[in-house]
């Protein structure tokens, strides 16, 4: 809308390159045809840097700082600055007697023509000198937008070859925070060709060689810092930075970038004058500056891609535009692009962590080259979405200009969010909005404490951005109650330490408490708002063994006890005791199986303590970290997980630790307190755990029961005495048995009569020593021993016996095998995998596919098993061939459990199954098809001595026309026709296409309904093979090699069950029936 008041329609001509008063520029000029006369807007002035000054005589100036500067510091163009102070670099190879070198590519005439001029200039000012060096490294020639070239050197294997330097290139965060509170002017000074004014000395300039595209069988070095060399930006910054260490100046702070400085001042006057003065002494030292990018005296200037200006900064349009218009990422190389550019925006970005993580999420997820196509799923395409519009929002942050700030921090989903602020009033400035997700352990925690370590990590962030000024750290928590109690349960002494010294004694000047904070902005909701809860209180009440269980002492208790658990090995033999002491008597001490580890003694002492002080007030100690922490800490979240780990296994001691859950509610008050072990510093305490300590270990030497059965059984003689009943003694003394010297009754035949109560006891340890069956057993032992129900009670024993149900193979009944699941029409469900081929042309596999309708196969040599070859060959050759699928089915490989692979099938609508483990026939059509079209590939290759992959397309004509049992073979069930010559048999009639395809279909029809009258055996029955909660054992992938191991493993609980699998903890796919047995526990 102009003058006149109307809306009207204009356009922008294209780029035009402008020259004002050697002041070089590109401009789109706004073409208005009825303007009078010609108009210059603020766009085109500020290029020129002039100014319209508003007097009764207008007038066009540049600014008076121009007027007052050396023009020697302005790039012509034609010439580079020599900077007078710098020193000669010296680049050192990391083996000096290995020289960098690789061939120059070609290059098109065009671009020699192009970089001709570049460097026969670079030439005339000695940064290029002819060489003969054993290095060499190719040139790229780069066409600009406005039809120049730029010459760009390929310095890759350079930057590999030499001794890498530590980079000093300052934080930008951190230096922006040195920008003075009242600045209010500014001015960015650009150097042009920096890198060009610092030399190169002569012993290193052969590195850096590259064959003259002007001249042929010749080369150039150059003798200056090179563009592309990885060390060249902080070689030139230290340069820089020592030059600038000699100017000085009262009114203004100047900061470095590398080769970007920008000069704060607080009056326009001062800015103007320390503007002059710094050109001056840049073109003493000889360096040039961008007259074109130069700023000079201005409220608001663009600094590293952000708009600074008085006390705020903001994301520079510069930055916004690329990342708005970035297209969708379709490899891993461009993902990590997106997230670089806009993870240098992120402190703009409230809450980026968690915005960013599902993109981070599928990087680590995709096991892909670089440059492999990604698979984007819904919620990672609603995630790239979401960083791009998050920038719109992006607020202008404050510059850290105070000198007191707060950090408000909070958790969610395990991601560490905050924003760092600093107080204007009443109100908080947001100066960074902060996010780094929680380690992995950090995330087990519970929330009071997820928060402390989100703490602990972002507060080291804001101290980079505050340059180390006072920070107080605020949070709807009691950080500091909660480091000072009882958090050594949840954290190892090294982690604690690194917590306390950060947040209570360190760089971290206050910790408080505030009150929730608002989930969009991280800042409190209400002011002076205490927390809803005691985190204390809350860690005890939702994870302590007990309610009301204390780690410190209670006052006046009933009883005082020491516990200690003892294992040891002498002689060769390990020796396991406990003992439970008071100060004054020990309370009970008994020795334990020789197998009983340390931490199982601890746990019994332990338990036996709180069930010896029923109904009593009662202190306990223990100097076990473990038994201690399973009270404190663990035992809430073990009995939610009922004793199970993360894979499904169950947890360590488990059985102990269950009763000691049971035994903590035994006592009326309690307290189990830690304390340091073999401590004598003559305390109550120590007195006591010492005399614990001694008393577990003289018990641990008593005689002790084994868990082990000897390997050769010494008959029941030397078993205990023998209690027969009365009814046992009238039975067998009618028979005319007589009793031995040692009490047993002897049979007239010699043979040891077993009474029913020492059966169990005596036949398990026989049949332990030898492990044979019911029936070898029981013709062992009827030759010397006899008894009643001698043969049941071995069944039962052997039924119940750990290691024969852990390695026999499975006696019970099989249950009915089902059909295959298959499709009602041609397409609709297509079996799935991949089976190894010879290497050929880069092949060594075949991915095969085959319609479970019709049994047509599929096959498609594939250079590796990954997902991204079966989504390639579904979207690319099965849905334009046959249509879209209703179902697929595959076993259990990476490649179709893949999440890529998962996901495009759910996005298709197509259901996809997976087959039991380590179960081929669930596979078989597939499997089949496999061996079939192997066996065609031998006989072919053998035949014509060609490789397997030419002859593919013969073997998979010979399978599709092979006839079936219903007769048809594959190709007869898709096309209606044999494969042979048509006309002699088809109907003339049926020629006519709306026939044929009426034919057809009647024909798959009718080979639908053949198939549903098929019965399926398991769908006779449809009880599930076990009940939920059913404790079985499954047998060992791998079983029947050269390992020893069991051949079953197990107890697992049947959580869910089918007539023919069930799913148990631990395992993430169905398991086949004939991979599973009940499990007996010994329950005598």
């Amino acid at each position: 809308m102009g003058l006149s008041g109307q809306a009207k329609r204009y356009y922008f001509s294209y780029s035009l390159s402008c020259n004002w008063d050697s002041v070089l520029f590109s401009h789109e000029f706004l073409i208005v045809p009825e303007s009078p006369s010609p108009l210059l807007g603020r766009d085109i002035l500020s290029k020129v840097h002039a100014s319209v000054f508003m007097n009764m005589e207008p007038s066009l100036s540049l600014p008076l700082v121009e007027q007052n500067v050396n023009p020697r510091v302005w790039a012509d163009g034609k010439s580079v600055g020599r900077a007078q102070n710098a020193i000669p670099v010296v680049v050192k190879l990391k083996d000096p007697h290995v020289f960098p070198h690789k061939k120059q590519y070609p290059l098109k005439p065009e671009v020699k023509e192009g970089l001709k001029p570049i460097i026969e200039n670079l030439k005339e000012q000695g940064l290029l000198i002819p060489c003969n060096s054993p290095c060499n490294t190719p040139i790229l020639g780069i066409k600009k937008s406005n039809g120049k070239w730029r010459l760009v050197q390929d310095l890759r294997i350079i930057n590999e070859a030499v001794v890498p330097l530590h980079p000093v290139v300052p934080n930008p965060y951190t230096l922006l925070s040195e920008i003075p509170e009242r600045a209010k002017y500014f001015s960015v000074i650009d150097l042009k060709d920096a890198f060009y004014s610092v030399p190169l000395a002569e012993e290193s300039q052969f590195l850096f060689a590259f064959e003259d595209p002007t001249q042929p069988a010749s080369q150039l070095t150059w003798t200056v810092l090179p563009q592309g060399f990885r060390d060249s930006p902080h070689l030139f910054g230290q340069s820089l930075s020592r030059d600038l260490q000699n100017f000085n100046s009262s009114e203004a702070v100047v900061l470095q970038y590398v080769d970007d400085i920008l000069l704060c001042a607080e009056t326009e006057e001062a800015c103007s004058r320390a503007s002059e003065d710094f050109l001056n002494f840049l073109a003493g030292c000889g360096y040039k500056a961008s007259r074109e990018k130069a700023q000079l005296c201005q409220q608001s200037v663009r600094y590293l891609g952000l708009i600074i200006s008085e006390g705020t900064r903001a994301i520079g349009p510069e930055r916004i535009k690329p990342i708005l218009n970035h297209p969708l990422p379709m490899t891993l190389r461009q993902l990590r692009g997106f997230l670089g550019i806009t993870g240098y925006c992120r402190i703009w970005i409230p809450g980026y962590g968690e915005l960013a993580r599902p993109l981070y999420k599928l990087i680590a997820e995709t096991q892909q080259a670089q440059t492999d196509k990604l698979v984007w799923s819904p919620e990672t395409q609603k995630a790239f979405k979401v960083l791009q519009t998050a920038l719109l929002q992006a607020p202008a942050l404050s510059l850290p200009t105070g000198s007191e700030f707060n950090l408000f921090v909070t958790e969610r989903k395990g991601v560490a969010l905050g924003v760092l602020t600093q107080p204007r009033g009443p109100h908080q400035q947001p100066i960074a909005y902060l996010s780094r997700e929680l380690d992995v352990v950090a995330c087990g925690w519970p929330h009071c404490l997820r928060v402390i370590g989100a703490a602990a990590l972002l507060a080291p962030e804001a101290l980079k951005i505050i340059n180390g000024r006072n920070l107080t750290v605020l949070t709807s928590h009691d950080v500091s109650g909660i480091l000072n109690s009882k958090v050594n349960i949840w954290m190892t002494d090294s982690r604690l330490l690194k917590y306390q010294s950060l947040l209570l004694e360190g760089p971290v000047t206050k910790l408080k408490v505030c009150g929730n904070l608002n989930p969009a902005t991280f800042l409190p909701e209400k002011e002076n708002e205490t927390p809803d809860h005691d985190c204390s209180q809350f860690l005890t009440l939702n994870y302590a063994a007990r309610e009301d269980l204390k780690d410190t002492p209670l006052d006046n208790p009933d009883m005082e006890i020491f516990t200690d658990g003892s294992s040891f090995v002498q002689d060769g033999k390990r020796k396991a005791g406990y003992a439970v002491v008071t100060a004054e008597q020990v309370l009970e001490a008994k020795s334990l199986p020789q197998e009983t580890s340390a931490q199982l003694a601890e746990l019994v002492a332990l338990t036996r303590a709180l069930e010896l002080s029923k109904g009593q007030r009662v202190n306990i100690y223990t100097d076990s970290k473990y038994a201690y922490l399973t009270l404190h800490a663990h035992a809430a979240i073990w009995k939610e997980r009922h004793f199970k780990t993360a894979t499904g296994e169950p947890i360590k001691h488990f059985r102990e630790i269950e009763r000691l859950l049971t035994a903590i509610y035994c006592p009326k008050e309690v307290a189990v307190m830690h304390c340091k072990g073999h401590s004598r510093d003559g305390s109550k305490i120590a007195e006591g755990n010492h005399l614990a300590d001694c008393q577990a270990r003289k018990a641990a030497l008593y005689e002790t029961p084994s868990l082990q059965t000897p390997l050769i059984w010494t008959g029941p003689v030397e078993q205990e005495r023998p209690q027969y009943t009365e009814e046992e003694l009238e039975r067998y003394e009618k028979r005319g048995a007589k009793i031995t010297d040692k009490g047993w009754l002897q049979s007239e035949d010699g043979r040891l009569i077993i009474p029913e109560n020492a059966q169990w006891k005596i036949l398990k340890g026989l049949h332990q020593s030898f492990h044979l069956g019911a029936e070898s057993t029981y013709q062992m032992v009827s030759r010397l021993f006899e008894g009643k129900n001698v043969m049941k009670t071995l069944k039962n024993i052997i039924k119940r016996c750990e290691i024969c149900q852990k390695n026999n193979p499975k006696t019970e009944k099989l249950a009915k095998s089902g059909l295959q699941r298959s499709g009602k029409y041609p397409g609709e469900d297509w079996e799935i995998d991949f089976t190894h081929m010879p290497k050929a042309n880069g092949y060594s596999c075949l991915q095969v596919w085959v319609d479970t309708f019709t049994g047509w196969i599929e096959a498609f040599p594939c250079r590796s098993e990954q997902a991204k070859e079966v989504i390639k060959i579904l979207i690319h050759e099965i849905i334009p061939r046959f249509g879209l699928p209703r179902s697929l089915q595959s076993d259990n490989g990476s490649a179709f459990k893949a999440a890529v692979t998962q996901g495009v099938s759910k996005a298709l609508g197509i259901e996809y199954h997976l087959h039991c483990s380590w179960r081929p026939q669930s596979s078989g059509k597939v499997e089949k098809a496999n061996d079939i079209i192997k066996r065609h590939l031998r006989k072919l290759t053998q035949e014509t001595q060609d490789k397997w992959i030419k002859v593919l397309p013969i073997a998979l004509m010979r399978a599709r026309t092979t006839p079936k049992k219903e007769g048809l073979s594959p190709f007869e069930c898709i096309y209606g026709r044999p494969f042979l010559r048509t006309d002699i048999v088809i109907d003339p009639e049926a020629l006519e296409l709306t026939n044929y395809v009426t034919q057809l279909s009647a024909f798959q029809q009718t080979l639908t309904e053949l198939r549903e009258k098929t019965p399926d055996p398991a769908s006779e029955s449809s009880r599930p093979l076990f009940e939920p909660g059913t404790e079985v054992l499954i047998k060992t992938v791998g079983s029947g090699g050269p390992s020893l191991e069991p051949l079953w493993e197990g107890p697992y609980q049947v959580i869910l069950s089918s007539p023919t699998a069930v799913k148990v903890p631990g395992i993430d796919s169905w398991v086949h029936h004939t991979r599973v047995k009940r499990w007996h526990p010994d329950q005598n």
